[in-house]
């Protein structure tokens, strides 16, 4: 979330508009265009000033205390009208470019704490009982979630919730982590600030199995030994690199140039050449960043040669498209992995908007849903994992 002392600083739009007039210009006119849609939710929205003016955001004045979301919405009219819905939520945000693009951003400091008024009064249930877009994916996560831990939170609202992640050890809160939903995860962190973010993160751990990897106390990183040429010399002498400042534990992985399957493979052959020269097989995994499609096809003609597999996600169906993903093909993917080494995801806030699949919902939603999806693969590997008769890692 962004920090308040950037509040006061022009953001890239803003500076582009001084900088070339004309040219920012136009562009804020297709932006005013592209997001019509997104006219505040009181009456008192004020006109642009201009033809090529930004959208002027989501204006809440008039919420009442003790109301929640859905009261709100059925107060004012608009009980089924889920494009108001995702405004109050994406106007609980700190200030986003992205959010603002598809006009729900807030439109002042005034009407995000209204948004976060509303939500704070909102119970988790009735949350994940209305998400903010549908798709196959979200509806799949959905079905992945612990129902038992979900009774144990659903009639909180956020605003105890926060409180309770504040003020509870994990071993309260983890318990009941299986049962959030992701759409309830992204708005409860709109409540919340960085430090309270950071407070909570300090307590709550996810130690990858078998080893220290996210525990308390301990800091693990990841080698990157880019080639620009994808040679294998190169890579193995910067892995020797990283080694001479102990550090690696992670994954060794690199960025490949080419996206060709002969080169990924030499790539491949002299991240898992250093693994085996110095017993590190059952230590570290090795990663070639390239589709996952191509990782899979590489396995499948030279077995045991690829290390953990990596994939970039998005938080939907559309989004997960450009990257020629589908959920059924991850799950496939996630029944293969019966070795030691499951998946290294990525995530982006950018891509579901860079690719103009942000379905009118805010940065943070998107976000969630991704770790949403990943939580699911992870759960999907560690079952192939045991049906091998492997740990989980």
């Amino acid at each position: 979330m962004a920090g308040s002392c950037f509040r006061e600083q022009p953001d890239r739009r803003e500076f582009c508009r001084r900088a070339a007039g004309v040219m920012t210009g136009a562009l804020a006119g297709v932006a005013a265009a592209a997001s019509a849609p997104s006219a505040a939710l009181s009456s008192e929205t004020p006109p642009p000033t201009t033809p090529a003016a930004e959208p002027a955001g989501v204006r809440l004045n008039d919420v009442r205390p003790g109301e929640d979301v859905f009261g709100y919405l059925k107060r004012i009219g608009r009980e089924h009208d889920r494009d108001h819905y995702r405004r109050i939520v994406g106007a609980a945000n700190e200030f986003k470019e992205g959010d603002r693009i598809v006009g729900v951003a807030a439109a002042d400091d005034a009407s995000r704490r209204a948004a976060r008024s509303l939500l704070s009064n909102t119970r988790l249930g009735r949350l994940a009982a209305v998400p903010l877009f549908d798709d196959s994916l979200y509806t799949l996560l959905l079905s992945d979630i612990d129902r038992t831990a979900q009774t144990k939170s659903a009639d909180l609202t956020l605003g105890q919730f926060r409180d309770l992640l504040l003020a509870r050890p994990e071993a309260d809160i983890k318990p009941l982590l299986p049962g959030l939903a992701s759409d309830v995860i992204a708005c409860v962190v709109k409540l919340m600030s960085n430090d309270e973010l950071t407070a909570v993160g300090r307590k709550v751990f996810h130690t990858l199995p078998g080893t220290q990897i996210g525990a308390a106390g301990y800091l693990g990183a990841r080698i990157q030994p880019n080639s620009p040429t994808d040679h294998p010399d190169d890579v193995v002498w910067q892995v020797f690199s990283g080694f001479s400042y102990a550090v690696g534990d992670v994954v060794l992985g690199t960025n490949p140039a080419s996206s060709d399957p002969a080169a990924v493979a030499l790539v491949e052959a002299a991240l898992l050449d250093v693994r085996r020269t110095f017993g590190l097989e059952d230590v570290l995994p090795h990663s070639v960043l390239a589709h996952i499609d191509i990782q899979a096809e590489l396995e499948r003609s030279r077995p045991g040669t690829t290390g953990i597999w990596f994939q970039s996600l998005a938080g939907s169906v559309a989004a997960n498209a450009t990257f020629d993903l589908t959920t059924e093909k991850m799950l496939d993917y996630a029944a293969r992995r019966t070795g030691r080494y499951g998946f290294y995801f990525e995530t982006g806030q950018g891509a579901d908007f860079t690719n103009g699949h942000a379905h009118g919902t805010d940065m943070v939603v998107h976000e969630a849903r991704k770790y949403g999806f990943a939580r699911l693969l992870t759960r999907k590997v560690a079952e192939a994992q045991r049906r091998a008769g492997h740990a989980p890692t």
